[in-house]
Order: C-alpha cells, then sequence, then structure tokens
C-alpha cells in the first residue's frame, strides 16, 4: 500500500520511511494517463460533432462551439483512415 502518510508501527514508537515520494511519482503518472484519456475523447467528441452536423442536426452552444474550434486546431477531421498515435 503506496499511502503521503507514514505508517504507525511498534505502537507509535517508531515510523516507517514514508511512501508519500512513490505515491507523488504514480499520481503524476496517473496524470499524464488521465491527459491522454481525455485528448482521446475530445478526439472522438469532435468526430461525433462532425457527424452530427453532417446530418444537419442541432447546432452547438457558443461555448461548444469555440471547444470545437480548439481541438480541431490540434487534431485535424479524419478524411480517411491514419495512424492517430502521434496526435496523442
Amino acid at each position: 500500500m503506496v499511502s503521503i502518510e507514514s505508517l504507525s508501527t511498534n505502537n507509535d514508537n517508531q515510523d516507517m520511511v514514508s511512501l508519500g515520494t512513490l505515491s507523488a511519482w504514480r499520481g503524476r503518472e496517473m496524470f499524464a494517463q488521465l491527459f491522454s484519456i481525455l485528448a482521446i475523447q475530445a478526439m472522438v467528441l469532435s468526430e461525433a460533432i462532425d457527424q452530427r452536423q453532417a446530418h444537419k442536426q442541432r447546432k452547438l452552444s457558443l461555448i461548444s462551439s469555440e471547444s470545437y474550434k480548439e481541438i480541431r486546431s490540434i487534431f485535424p477531421p479524419l478524411k480517411k483512415d491514419r495512424a492517430l498515435t502521434k496526435e496523442n
């Protein structure tokens, strides 16, 4: 078990070495993975918006439209099949 707090041992007579550094490192790794997941979700959502607009369904709100334009400035639309590994 990794924790940012020391684990009491020997009836609070001494504490084991804190695993806070390891916890922080793992937290950093998880944050990087979360960023990748959110980037993939943004790509998928922008593709869904393209499909929705192709069928002339409802338009986006102003805030959603601005977010869409920002996402599209980073991830171009999928016109044909291509590897997406470099875009993550």
